[in-house]
């Protein structure tokens, strides 16, 4: 904090306070000053100010040693709320969560060959049909989270924000998502790769708390990856970093010559599998998979022993490359096909690994599957103002590489 200015410190210790109420609440004031180490003044002038702006609230009171109970703290559900935004190539999904991360409204369109003009415009529709469902005060949502397939090309702030997937999005490529969304709805926008918004996700309803670092690979209209280090999202130079799937087939040692199409996440496109199951099964959507893994059925399982025999030697790239706590893995399928691509890759995994390697990341199928994208992108508007961040003391010039794009600074910042 060498050289931050008072308004810098003071923010952090906001954010300090109100992460620890969110992550071990009901809490008293005296416990969150021994677990941050504020003054306990500190600590009743900013619960008193959160108390006053409705993001806390007190709750039931606890004993602690002699004389009076005092009163604990708990997030206030209705303090704010959030919108998430998932677009893929055959579905968008919309989310409507509250303070405490809660979904409140859940809201799901198939899309076929998705061109901009109408999907924004169905994404418009899904958020004012969110907010309506629950009457909201429009003043309570803090941002609206937007995800979608890398990789990504934007730039930063509100000069533009563009969109490019070369095969499944061909025409979004200078189309500025977040600017349209934020002039239409006058709410702050983020922009988010679907895998580290998955990631992101993870890191607030699923083993993600229990980690400092971890590899996400998120399973989607292909494979993706996101990156947490230090609690947070890394996202590298261009915003991409974690693209693994993109690695060519010639990885392998029996692999293909690299062509345009030709890389190891190809595999894993959910919708490309669905539209084959369909031709047999009649399959319509991805938790429709579930049954026929419940019956076995061959071609399911060919394409989950073939997908372990691709992710386990990327497992072991990560793992020797980053060396995290854990190795995630999650996306769009049934949480038992997950588990399965796990099981698999884990009895390959101890032949390829060198002997001399003693200790090795846990790997393991995310808590948050079908909708991790979504409730990702959903957390990431009270993400970036809940979690206390180093960047907040960097210069204004520095590459912040924890930073999502954005359309405009938080409101709710004055808060603080």
């Amino acid at each position: 904090m060498l050289g931050s200015s008072p308004f810098s410190i003071k923010a952090f210790n906001f954010r300090t306070v109100l992460e620890t109420i969110r992550m071990q609440g009901p809490i008293s004031r005296a416990e969150i000053a021994r677990i941050t180490d504020l003054t306990a003044q500190s600590i009743s002038n900013i619960t008193k100010r959160l108390l006053e702006h409705e993001l806390i609230k007190e709750t039931t009171k606890v004993q602690e040693g002699r004389g009076a109970p005092s009163m604990s703290l708990v997030v206030n559900p209705q303090g704010a709320y959030s919108i998430g935004l998932d677009i893929d190539q055959d579905q968008l999904t919309g989310i409507l969560m509250d303070f405490s991360g809660h979904v409140l409204e859940r809201i799901s369109y198939p899309l076929s060959d998705p061109k901009p003009d109408e999907t924004i415009q169905l994404m418009l529709d899904t958020i004012e049909s969110l907010c309506q469902q629950e009457k909201l005060d429009r003043n309570r949502i803090w941002g609206v989270g937007v995800g979608v397939p890398g990789p990504l090309e934007a730039t930063r702030g509100s000069i533009a924000t563009n969109v490019v997937h070369p095969i499944a999005f061909q025409g979004w490529d200078q189309v500025p998502i977040v600017n349209i969304i934020n002039k239409e709805t006058s709410l702050p926008v983020y922009l988010e790769n679907n895998a580290t918004a998955a990631a992101v996700g993870e890191r607030w309803f699923g083993y993600g708390r229990n980690f400092e670092n971890y590899f996400y690979l998120f399973l989607g209209l292909g494979l993706g990856g996101g990156l947490i280090l230090n609690r947070l999202p890394y996202r590298g130079f261009s915003g991409n970093a974690g693209e693994i799937g993109f690695l060519p087939k010639s990885f392998y040692p029996n692999g293909k010559e690299s062509v345009h199409t030709n890389h190891v996440g190809i595999h894993f496109d959910i919708p490309k599998l669905i539209h084959r199951l369909h031709q047999k099964h009649r399959v319509q959507h991805v938790n429709d998979l579930a049954h026929l893994y419940e019956a076995q059925e061959p071609l399911l399982l060919e394409w989950i022993q073939k997908g372990a025999q691709i992710l386990t030697p990327l497992i072991l790239a990560v793992e020797y490359l980053i060396d995290p706590d854990a190795i995630l893995i999650g996306g769009r399928l049934p949480t038992p096909i997950i588990q399965a691509l796990v099981q698999q890759s884990e009895l390959e995994l101890p032949a390829m690994r060198i002997q001399e390697k003693a200790s090795f990341p846990t790997v393991l199928a995310s808590r948050v599957t079908e909708d991790a994208a979504a409730l990702g992108v959903a957390t990431i508007p009270l993400y970036e103002v809940l979690t206390p961040l180093a960047s907040m003391f960097a210069s204004h010039n520095s590459t912040a590489t924890s930073q999502p794009y954005t359309s405009v600074n938080h409101p709710v910042r004055q808060i603080f």
